[in-house]
């Protein structure tokens, strides 16, 4: 995860793996991310985080704030 993390934002955002789960714990906790367990028998079971209605919903909030501070700021204008 911290690698894709790393990889889809073009080395902007870095972890450490002790950073990132105290992260998502507390996302876990606000219910903005719900974690699952999945794995074979035969294998190990990995957790794994998905983004809830609720996450998704302030995602949008925060990315209608980011723009209109970008207008306010003249850095959304063409």
């Amino acid at each position: 995860m911290v690698k894709e993390i790393e990889n889809h934002s073009s080395g902007v955002f870095t972890f450490k793996e002790g950073t990132l789960y105290p992260i998502l714990h507390t996302l876990d906790g606000n219910g903005m991310v719900e974690s699952y367990w999945q794995g074979q028998e035969d294998t190990r079971k990995r957790e794994y985080y998905r983004i809830t209605k609720l996450g998704t919903g302030h995602l949008k909030e925060q990315e209608i704030s980011r723009l209109a501070m970008e207008q306010v700021l003249g850095e959304g204008r063409a």
